[in-house]
């Protein structure tokens, strides 16, 4: 958890900010595999419309893996077309 992140103190605990919020809008604690994503890559743009769970290891591959080397042939990488569903 860089600086770049908004913190709070919760119950004497440093936390993000778009972690606070994602779990009031869900109703429940974050899961130990959960992690919320920024849409628009704004660490601090802690809107509800820009924030949204996620599974950790996809947001692992989404952060390291793009792009995403697929195949090298003939000493060549390729990379996929990348488009991103939301």
């Amino acid at each position: 958890m860089g600086s770049e992140y908004e913190i709070v103190i919760q119950d004497g605990k440093r936390r993000p900010v778009h972690d606070v919020i994602m779990e009031g809008i869900l109703g429940r604690p974050l899961k130990e595999n959960e992690v919320v994503h920024h849409l628009n890559g704004e660490k601090r743009d802690n809107r509800e419309e820009n924030i949204q769970v996620m599974d950790r290891a996809k947001h692992i591959r989404m952060a390291d893996g793009f792009p995403i080397k697929i195949q090298a042939v003939s000493g060549h990488v390729l990379f996929p077309l990348l488009t991103a569903v939301v």
